[in-house]
């Protein structure tokens, strides 16, 4: 690796109630474009075969490998993604809160 490159590497290792995959790569050129939200979790396939396949822009992996100038744009990636990661996380819970399994009808 050239000097003064700084690399972040974020791979998710475990996961609850949530899929792993939830960082999302440009197919066309493989590139990282964000952490994803609720959307992207129900939108875009794991695989970027899934995604060519289907025609979609966007697949979704569980970890990125980045590469900085300078040790402020890695930190400050890395602090971005982990809040991110966080705010996924909470929309995610909110959305299995709200999904109710059964449900009581009563007919009269």
């Amino acid at each position: 690796m050239p000097e003064n490159v700084f690399r972040v590497q974020m791979d998710v290792i475990e996961a609850i109630d949530i899929d792993f995959d939830v960082f999302v790569f440009n197919v066309l050129d493989d590139g990282f474009s964000h952490i994803a939200t609720v959307y992207d979790l129900e939108t875009w396939p794991t695989t970027k075969d899934a995604a060519l396949e289907a025609g979609l822009q966007s697949y979704r992996g569980r970890g990125v490998e980045l590469n900085f100038s300078s040790p402020l744009e890695a930190t400050t990636f890395e602090t971005n993604a982990t809040y991110r990661l966080r705010v996924l996380k909470n929309h995610w819970q909110e959305v299995l809160d709200e999904y109710e399994d059964s449900s009581i009808i009563t007919i009269v």
